[in-house]
């Protein structure tokens, strides 16, 4: 049975999906792009007509990443981020191996639509938007590989299901934030 969303959680996932829609196609705000004129309108459909960039071309084109879930989640499994999902992208891992796969919930970045629902929705802050580049290695890129096993490994994970939790505390988070090395300055998350 599909799961109902609220008006709320409806209209995030819209807006979410919209903006980030817009912001591929356009770019960001205010910055005069040759890419727009260079964009022909053909079959209902953008055709960009620039050569496609290689990966070591650009500094911030992703190779993989996305929405992830990091290591922030570790131990945690705090399922709201489930509650809000619209596609059901966010998987638990049922296998053996818990030296590769820690105890904590993965994006599968094939199934997620990036509509950001889960990042607002997750209190531990361990879903970010991060990228992995050969010219910018992000300290997330293990987290972005252990969520893409998720497609590799699909027998190995199931649908995580919702269950309710009690918050987390600012100092809780703050105490994460440490476990792992992180310093909140060093996320990208604009609070």
């Amino acid at each position: 049975m599909a799961k109902r969303l609220s008006r709320r959680q409806f209209f995030s996932c819209i807006i979410g999906i919209l903006s980030t829609t817009l912001w591929r196609i356009f770019g960001p705000i205010g910055e005069a792009s040759e890419a727009k004129q260079s964009q022909l309108f053909s079959d209902k459909f953008w055709i960009d007509q620039r050569p496609i960039p290689t990966p070591a071309a650009t500094s911030r084109e992703p190779i993989a990443g996305g929405f992830t879930i990091t290591r922030l989640c570790r131990d945690k499994l705090d399922t709201s981020c489930v509650e809000v999902c619209p596609v059901d992208c966010i998987y638990q891992y049922t296998g053996s191996d818990r030296s590769t796969f820690p105890n904590q919930l993965y994006i599968n970045h094939d199934e997620c639509i990036d509509c950001g629902a889960c990042v607002d929705a997750c209190p531990w802050h361990a879903i970010l938007e991060v990228y992995d580049t050969p010219s910018e290695p992000n300290m997330f890129s293990q987290d972005i590989r252990l969520n893409t096993y998720t497609k590799t490994f699909a027998d190995k994970f199931k649908v995580a299901t919702f269950e309710k939790h009690k918050s987390p505390s600012q100092a809780e988070i703050q105490s994460n934030y440490l476990k792992w090395g992180i310093r909140p300055d060093d996320l990208r998350r604009s609070d």
